[in-house]
């Protein structure tokens, strides 16, 4: 793990701001795990590869109108043992629509 892989999850999340869904999975590897410790009731915890985190985005597009993670800490956690990714904490906040499924 190195910082260069922290910068690089910078700028994932500087496209996401911008909206650039295509840009930023094309920067995932085709087997990238998403993890959400803190997931609502219906999603899984964790989704492997980019089709499956597409999906996830899709399901949280249709849920909801806006959505925004200010990440206030990024963490090369490689010398905190077996993690070889960067950790990202973020404070997320979205807002519901009235389309979502069901209604």
């Amino acid at each position: 793990m190195s910082q260069e892989n922290v910068e690089l999850v910078r700028s994932i999340n500087a496209l996401m701001v911008t909206g650039d869904v295509k840009g930023v999975i094309e920067l995932y590897h085709e087997d990238a795990e998403w993890r959400d410790l803190q997931h609502a009731p219906d999603t899984a915890e964790a989704v492997r590869g980019r089709a499956a985190i597409l999906a996830l985005w899709a399901h949280w597009a249709e849920l909801f109108d806006e959505i925004r993670a200010e990440v206030f800490e990024y963490i090369d956690a490689q010398p905190w043992g077996r993690l070889r990714h960067p950790v990202v904490r973020p404070r997320q906040r979205e807002r519901r629509n009235d389309r979502g499924p069901g209604r």
